[in-house]
């Protein structure tokens, strides 16, 4: 739904807004998997848009990093080895490659410094 209502904005405002395009296809498709098994679309690899399969880690990681209502947040560590190790399938291998070489920073923003 957030993707089509970014996409009706973007029929609107047209070149007005720089980037709506590509926060349509964030929307649309930060929830798919690299190996095809996420939603709404189950694209794989790289049907996957590049923005997409950022995002979505970077979602994880501070989804694991924070409290949710059924558990508490993990360390920086432990989300770090879970997205690198414990993610089979769910990440684009390149990205995960990326993420681990400036993980550091990731613990720092999330830190406020």
């Amino acid at each position: 739904l957030g993707a089509d209502v970014l996409a009706a904005v973007a029929q609107s405002y047209g070149s007005d807004v720089p980037g709506l395009d590509i926060a349509v296809e964030i929307s649309r498709a930060h929830h798919e998997r690299w190996d095809g098994g996420g939603y709404p679309d189950g694209l794989q690899g790289e049907e996957i848009p590049l923005s997409a399969r950022v995002v979505s880690l970077a979602a994880v990681y501070e989804a694991l990093r924070n409290r949710r209502p059924h558990r508490p947040p993990l360390g920086h560590q432990q989300a770090v080895k879970q997205i690198t190790t414990e993610s089979d399938g769910e990440f684009d291998p390149t990205v995960v490659a990326a993420f681990a070489s400036v993980a550091a920073k990731f613990d720092q923003i999330h830190q406020g410094k």
